[in-house]
């Protein structure tokens, strides 16, 4: 009952979950949370309060745990010493069910993958718009997101990291970085003139039609522009890994960050 309900750290560190309840205790936020399912339910038996090996677990919150999982939450929470706070993080309307991601890094994985952790840790098959988007792409658009994440976290980030010692590695990761995006966009230029592009929503039309009636400046919450950047979390590390490059070799990053955050706005 409590890995399927328990808010946990992002990394499986003890002694920062120790340090978590130290300054719960002590009335001073923990920082053991940040937005979009940084921090998120985790599985495990035990946590540092207990002494033994495993998981650690921040606190358990009964009410939090009726919450259900999105990739794409309208949702973020954070602890704040004891307290466990959970703001909307997109125009929500009455009646909107409220959902927060039980994924952490995982977030940032095409949807086979973050199915296959949520099924493995609780027990489901999520099907949240976000989802659903993907279910929609061509085979060859899916399929490239999986070798892309699998390139990046298994090649080219190990080889940017070694390219300290080996220079020469650098200019490679740049090159191969650069075959990926191209052909990545390609596939996405076709997707933004689907159906499935025009019609994705993020949030529900009534709550899109309340933040216009009180004149909220919100971002897009659907649409093709959206939906692309949703398909691009998927393999944020590749995008992120770019602007690390294009940093590192003294060229212009401006764009390249920028087209970061807008992807973790995004989702």
């Amino acid at each position: 009952v409590v890995s399927y309900n328990a808010f946990g750290d992002k990394f499986d560190d003890l002694i920062a979950a120790e340090a978590a309840w130290q300054a719960a205790d002590g009335g001073c936020e923990s920082g053991s949370g940040s937005g979009n399912g940084s921090s998120s339910p985790v599985s495990g038996r035990t946590g540092s309060r207990s002494g033994g090996s495993g998981v650690p677990h921040v606190g358990l919150w009964p009410h939090f745990s009726f919450l259900n999982h999105s990739c794409l939450p309208n949702a973020i929470h954070y602890t704040i010493g004891r307290t466990l706070v959970v703001r909307a993080a997109q125009p929500l309307a009455a009646g909107d069910e409220v959902t927060v991601s039980y994924l952490g890094t995982e977030d940032h994985t095409p949807a086979s993958m973050r199915r296959k952790v949520l099924h493995q840790r609780y027990g489901f098959e999520c099907t949240c718009p976000r989802c659903q988007l993907e279910d929609q792409l061509p085979d060859r658009l899916a399929s490239l997101l999986l070798t892309i994440n699998g390139e990046v976290r298994e090649r080219l980030l190990p080889a940017f990291s070694d390219a300290v010692e080996e220079p020469e590695q650098l200019q490679q990761v740049g090159e191969d970085l650069l075959s990926l995006s191209q052909e990545l966009y390609v596939h996405l230029d076709s997707f933004v003139a689907t159906a499935a592009a025009r019609n994705f929503r993020a949030a529900s039309s009534a709550a899109c039609a309340a933040a216009g009636a009180d004149g909220l400046d919100v971002p897009e919450l659907g649409g093709p522009a959206h939906a692309v950047l949703c398909i691009e979390a998927a393999v944020y590390e590749f995008f992120q890994l770019m602007s690390m490059r294009d940093e590192v070799v003294g060229a212009d990053y401006t764009a390249s960050l920028q087209n970061c955050v807008r992807i973790m706005d995004a989702v």
